[in-house]
């Protein structure tokens, strides 16, 4: 009877696994076409760029120049 009663519950513990991976993927692939897929699908309609992919013919690098403020080193050391 013992025995019967540690793979019942053997069995409820990998009947539980399955369940929560199958849950999980459900999950992550709603997630994923209605999270990511709609804002690709607007970034496309919408021709929005997040992230410039040609490479810059006048500088020949991707660094971006920030706008520099003059700011002394008080203000730099306590931004808040």
């Amino acid at each position: 009877m013992k025995l019967f009663f540690k793979g019942f519950a053997a069995g409820f513990k990998e009947f539980g696994h399955s369940i929560s991976k199958t849950i999980n993927v459900v999950t992550l692939l709603f997630v994923f076409i209605f999270g990511i897929g709609l804002v690709a699908l607007f970034s496309k309609v919408g021709r929005k760029k997040f992230l410039p992919m040609t490479h810059p013919e006048k500088d020949g690098s991707y660094w971006a120049d920030k706008a520099s403020t003059n700011k002394t080193k008080e203000e730099s050391l306590r931004p808040f």
